[in-house]
């Protein structure tokens, strides 16, 4: 655990979310439990080096990176935490792991985040994929800039790909067009579904000016579509 986290853990100390023990958010025991996911195109699933998304398949993520797969219990508890109970010291717990992810990218990518609908930031008090993208940026030593703002309060609640991507038309605007025309995008956060929501993100990227977006999180569904 990075040096925040021990500090928090110190002063109230944590309780693996798996197991119980005292000590840690999350014991190295459950933490290895954790599966990790193959590199692969997200839309097909072919196997793909870092991540790439097939020239069949491409539309606006360049690649996509994922740490574990979205369908274990233990991944569940971590988002709930993270989600519903206020628990913002899961996003440290979550860059940590992540964190390797970033040595698949290219090494003068800007990081920055999909930004969650402000109705359920002010519930929160935090968006907790900003969360995740600052701890990533500082220790990967990239960049970080807030470069999207949600525009209104679309929540996502279709269950399909196309559902999510007809509620998410216009959800997000550039606010610093100078940081992206040219370079080359990363883009956090901490589980992907569907896939909608960081492709609409990536589209007004690559509009801005991007020349490439690659999703990077915590966790992703076993098929997207």
């Amino acid at each position: 655990m990075n040096p925040l986290g021990r500090i928090i853990g110190y002063l109230a100390p944590f309780v693996c979310l798996d197991c119980g023990d005292e000590g840690l958010l999350l014991c190295s025991w459950c933490r290895s439990s954790l599966s990790h996911v193959q590199s692969r195109c997200y839309r097909c699933l072919t196997p793909s080096s870092k991540g790439k998304v097939c020239i069949a398949c491409h539309d606006t993520l360049t690649a996509t990176l994922a740490r574990t797969s979205y369908d274990q219990i233990l991944v569940r508890k971590m988002l709930f935490k993270l989600k519903s109970d206020r628990a913002g010291s899961v996003a440290i717990e979550m860059a940590e792991m992540m964190a390797p992810l970033l040595r698949q990218t290219d090494p003068t990518s800007i990081v920055t985040y999909a930004p969650t609908s402000t109705r359920r930031v002010r519930s929160r008090g935090y968006d907790q994929a900003q969360l995740i993208a600052r701890y990533l940026s500082r220790s990967s030593g990239l960049p970080y800039r807030r470069l999207l703002a949600r525009v209104g309060h679309t929540r996502q609640v279709g269950a399909d790909h196309q559902s999510r991507q007809n509620q998410l038309i216009s959800a997000f605007r550039v606010i610093s067009p100078g940081h992206i025309t040219g370079r080359s995008i990363i883009i956090v956060d901490d589980v992907m579904t569907t896939g909608a929501t960081l492709e609409t993100a990536a589209r007004v990227l690559v509009e801005a000016g991007a020349t490439q977006v690659t999703a990077v999180v915590f966790a992703a569904a076993q098929k997207l579509l």
